[in-house]
Formats: C-alpha cells, sequence, structure tokens
C-alpha cells in the first residue's frame, strides 16, 4: 500500500500491517484504550491545561468507612479530560467520528467488564455504567480509593483475572487503599499490585516491591501474570527498567530510602 509518513520509525512483526486509523481532531492525545464486547471502542485523553500546561502535587484528603480521614498525595490539573467513543467510517475503514461520554482528570487505563467502564487515577477506581441502553454513562461509583498519586506514580493498571478478580496497579510511595466494603490494603513507601473482586470488595495486598508498575498487567497462555516495571524517570541517571513475573506474596525489592520521594530512591 501508500507509504503512510505518520508512521515513520515505527516497526511491526512479519506479517503483520501497521496503519493509522484515527487522528487529531478525532482523539488528541490519547492515552488509554479499550472495546466493549460489541465491538466499541472508548479512547481517554489527557489535555493540556491551558492555563498552566502542568500537573501538580495536591494533598487529597479520602474520607473512610470507618469514619477517619487520610491526606494522600495525588496529581492535579486544572483541565478535564475526556472519555470519548469512537465510531468507524465503514467506507474509509477509519475511525473519524468521537463523541465524549465522560469527564475525568488524568484517568490512566481503560477497562470495560461486565457492563461497566472502569479508570483509574488520583487515588482512585471508577467505574460507570449507562443506567438505560444507549442513554448516558450516568452512574458512576468509586469502588477503591487511597492509592498514592506522586508525580505520575498514580494508581494506573486495571486487569481482569482468569479468576474473576480485578487487578491494581500502583506506584511507589505510601498506599492506604480502601475497597468498596471497607477492606483495607496498605502498602507504604513501595509500589503495589492490589486484588479485589470488581465491585471493589476484597481489597488486599498480591505483591510489592515494585517502583512504578504503570498501567495493565498481562498474562500468558499458561496464566502467568508479567508487568513491566518502570526506571527512574527524572533524567537523573538510567537505573534501568523490569520485566518481573508477578507472583502472589513476592516482594520485588523496592523501596524508598528514607527521607526520599520516588525520583530519588534507586532500586535496592
Amino acid at each position: 500500500g501508500k507509504y503512510d509518513p505518520r508512521l515513520k520509525g515505527l516497526l511491526a512483526p512479519v506479517g503483520f500491517k501497521t496503519e493509522v486509523v484515527a487522528d487529531a481532531p478525532t482523539v488528541v492525545n490519547p492515552v488509554a484504550m479499550t472495546f466493549a464486547p460489541d465491538g466499541t471502542l472508548f479512547v481517554a485523553e489527557w489535555r493540556a491545561d491551558p492555563a498552566n500546561d502542568k500537573w501538580f502535587e495536591f494533598a487529597e484528603t479520602f474520607r473512610y468507612k470507618d469514619g477517619t480521614t487520610r491526606r494522600v498525595a495525588t496529581m492535579k490539573k486544572f483541565a478535564v479530560d475526556p472519555i470519548k467513543v469512537l465510531r468507524r467510517n465503514p467506507r474509509t475503514g477509519v475511525y473519524d467520528q468521537a463523541e465524549p461520554v465522560i469527564a475525568e482528570e488524568l484517568p490512566s487505563t481503560l477497562m470495560f467488564h461486565d457492563g461497566w467502564l472502569y479508570t483509574a487515577g488520583r487515588g482512585t477506581v471508577r467505574r460507570y455504567r449507562q443506567s438505560r441502553p444507549g442513554g448516558k454513562w450516568d452512574v458512576k461509583e468509586t469502588i477503591a480509593q487511597g492509592f498514592c498519586g506522586f508525580h505520575h506514580h498514580q494508581v494506573s493498571g486495571l486487569t481482569i483475572g482468569n479468576d474473576g478478580l480485578l487487578y491494581i496497579t500502583s506506584g511507589d510511595d505510601d498506599n492506604f487503599a480502601e475497597g468498596s466494603d471497607g477492606s483495607r490494603a496498605s502498602a507504604l513507601r513501595t509500589g503495589a499490585i492490589f486484588r479485589c473482586k470488581p465491585d471493589g470488595s476484597d481489597l488486599e495486598v498480591y505483591s510489592i516491591g515494585y517502583r512504578n508498575p504503570y498501567r495493565d498487567l498481562a498474562f500468558d497462555d499458561k496464566l502467568n501474570w508479567f508487568h513491566a516495571d518502570n526506571d527512574q524517570e527524572d533524567g537523573s541517571r538510567f537505573t534501568g527498567c523490569r520485566l518481573v513475573h508477578v507472583a502472589e506474596g513476592v516482594d520485588y525489592g523496592w523501596r524508598l530510602k528514607d527521607g526520599a520521594r520516588c525520583c530519588r530512591a534507586d532500586f535496592a
């Protein structure tokens, strides 16, 4: 076919074809996508803050089921990010129509499960559904809260496992997480993978010792879990990324040094 200069620098495995199926202004800075079982494509964007164009750290106060409160570091900006439904043009094969259906702030992932559209970021895991078929996504539930969000190390990955449970990733700093039923799971000074039921109940720590397990877990045909653990992204020095075989109850060694925040620590 005709060469597309927008694909310059991209390589695909033998037998695969790469093509651009959505471009600006249909999508602008897309960061996550997922398909519903009927083929509907959802895309999340991060829009620039027109006044500042920067994130800033913000101490979010979470109120727990037992009435206590705790301030947890999150990132914030003064701009709303859309989650869109993209529609494909059958004549061209390109998604050239987009309809914003949910307004979010820094959504880091999208997952569709059992009629719910899930997203995460800024210390919480949320899910949405339509109150009537074809209607607005007007039913919202926060199913877990209290995850750290320092820099971009916010809660960011959602994956349904073969056991039917929801696996959640969150980066280093202090995670004081609570599920929808009041179950509590803390992972301090480290990134962690949490596990709960799809409605957020029975929240527990699955494994710890990560720096920033950003975005979703993946599993192979033998149902082994894997994740890529991020390195030191502030440019001070390269500490390396890790491909981790994720296992229950294992500590993979990352800790923040005493008095340090994420970008000034090293792999232990």
